[in-house]
C-alpha cells in the first residue's frame, strides 16, 4: 500500500510541478509575475513545515491525515474556482472566454481589451498549429532549454535536497545542539535520545527558514530582478557552506566522541555557529536558487513549445533530485560529509558564473517579449550585461 501511495503521489507531484509554474506565469501580469511565481515554491515550503511539525511529536496516522486533508481542500478550490489561462484560450480561438478570464483575473477596471490584443498578436504568430520537430531546432527553443536545464542542475546539485532530507542525520553526526543534563553524560542512551529530539527540532528550524525566506523572495524578485537574486544567493550559499564544511571536518562523532564533546561547554559555540551557517545556506537558497529556476522555466519559452519544453525541464529536475538524494550516502562514504559539502560549494560557484554569463533578465517583460529575446541571437548577446544594456 505504501509503495502504491508513493507512486500515485509521485505522479501527482510530477504533474503539478510541471503545470503550476506555467499556469501562474500565463495568468500573471508582467509586473506581478515574479512574486506570484514564487508563491508556488512558498506553498511547497509551507508543506515542508507542516510535515515536520506533524512529524515532530505525532505518530504516523496523524502525519498522513494532515496532508490528505490539505490535498482535498486544494482539489475543491482548484476545480471550481480556477479559470483557464487567457493565452491558452486565445491560442484555441476562444477570444470571448479569454476576455472573461482576464476580467476575472485583473478586475473590472483593468484595460482587458488592450492586454488581450497584445497577447493575441503574439499568440496568433506563434501558434498557428501544434509544435513540430522543426520547432525544436529554433533558437527560441534550444537556448531557453539549455538555460532552464542548467538552472535546474545547479539548483539540485547545490546540495539543498541532501541537506533537507538528511539534516537530522547531519545534525546528529555533528553533535549540534544536544541538550543533555550533566548527570546524564554517562548515560549513552539519554544522550542519543536528546540528540535525536534536538536534531528533529533543528530540522524544523531549517524548513521554517526555507519558508520565511522564500516569502521574502516574493517581495524582492519584482523589485531587484531574477539575476541579482540568483547571483547574491550563490555568494551567500558559498560563504555559508565553507564554515559548515570545516566544522564537520573537525567534528565527526561516534558515541564516545559525542560524550567527550558534550563534556566541554565551550564546544557549544562551534555547534551553534555551524547551525547558523546551515540556516544561512537555506535562507540564501530560498531567496534565489529555490524559486527562481522554476519561475524562469515558465518564462523563457514561447507558447508553442512551452508544453514540451517545461515537460523536459521538469523531468530533468526530478531526475537530478533522485540522483543527488539517492547517491548522497554513497558519496559521503567515499569522500565524507565535509568533502561532499565542499563539492556542493564548488557547484554553487559554477552556478554563479553561469548566471552571470548566460541567464537573461526577464523582470517586467511580457512572456511574448521574453521569447523574442532568443530569435536569431547569440546566447551571450541575450544575457551578458555589457552586451545588452537591459540585461541586469
Amino acid at each position: 500500500m505504501l509503495y502504491c501511495g508513493r507512486v500515485i503521489t509521485g505522479i501527482g507531484v510530477g504533474m503539478s510541478s510541471l503545470v503550476v509554474p506555467v499556469y501562474i506565469a500565463e495568468i500573471a501580469s508582467a509586473r506581478m509575475r515574479g512574486a506570484l511565481g514564487n508563491i508556488n515554491q512558498l506553498s511547497i515550503n509551507f508543506g515542508f513545515v507542516v510535515a515536520y511539525m506533524t512529524g515532530y511529536k505525532q505518530n504516523l496516522p496523524t502525519t498522513a491525515y494532515v496532508p490528505i486533508g490539505i490535498s482535498i481542500l486544494n482539489l475543491i478550490l482548484m476545480v471550481f474556482f480556477l479559470p483557464e489561462t487567457p493565452r491558452y484560450l486565445l491560442a484555441n480561438n476562444r477570444r470571448h472566454d479569454a476576455i472573461l478570464a482576464l476580467y476575472w483575473l485583473r478586475g473590472p477596471d483593468y484595460p482587458v481589451e488592450e492586454e488581450c490584443f497584445e497577447i493575441e498578436g503574439h499568440v496568433n504568430f506563434g501558434t498557428q498549429d501544434q509544435w513540430q520537430w522543426k520547432d525544436l531546432k529554433s533558437s527560441t527553443f534550444y537556448w531557453p532549454l539549455f538555460i532552464a536545464l542548467s538552472l535546474m542542475f545547479f539548483q539540485e546539485f547545490s546540495g539543498i535536497n541532501c541537506i533537507l532530507f538528511y539534516c537530522s542525520s547531519i545534525f546528529l553526526a555533528s553533535g549540534i545542539g544536544a541538550r543533555v543534563k550533566p548527570e546524564d553524560l554517562v548515560n549513552s542512551k539519554k544522550i542519543l535520545e536528546a540528540l535525536k529530539n534536538d536534531s528533529k527540532l533543528y530540522a524544523l528550524f531549517v524548513c521554517s527558514t526555507l519558508f520565511i525566506f522564500t516569502g521574502i523572495s516574493c517581495f524582492l524578485v519584482d523589485r531587484y530582478g531574477r539575476r541579482k537574486l540568483l547571483l547574491s544567493g550563490s555568494v551567500g550559499m558559498f560563504i555559508s557552506l565553507i564554515p559548515v564544511s570545516v566544522y564537520v571536518y573537525h567534528y565527526q562523532f561516534n558515541m564516545k566522541q559525542i560524550i567527550d564533546f558534550l563534556s566541554k561547554q565551550e564546544n557549544t559555540t562551534y555547534a551553534i555557529l555551524a547551525l547558523v551557517c546551515i540556516l544561512s545556506f537555506i535562507a540564501m537558497f530560498s531567496i534565489g536558487w529555490g524559486p527562481l529556476p522554476w519561475l524562469l522555466m515558465s518564462e523563457l519559452f514561447p507558447i508553442k513549445t512551452r508544453g514540451i519544453a517545461t515537460a523536459i525541464v521538469t523531468f530533468s529536475n526530478w531526475l537530478f533530485v533522485f540522483t543527488t538524494t539517492s547517491s548522497f550516502c554513497k558519496v559521503i562514504y567515499g569522500i565524507h560529509i565535509y568533502g561532499t559539502l565542499w563539492t556542493f560549494a564548488i557547484i554553487v560557484v559554477m552556478g554563479f558564473f553561469f548566471t552571470l554569463f548566460f541567464v537573461p533578465e526577464t523582470q517586467g517583460r511580457p512572456l511574448e517579449e521574453v521569447a523574442e529575446l532568443f530569435i536569431r541571437r547569440n546566447l551571450l548577446q541575450v544575457s551578458i550585461p555589457w552586451t545588452r544594456h537591459d540585461a541586469l
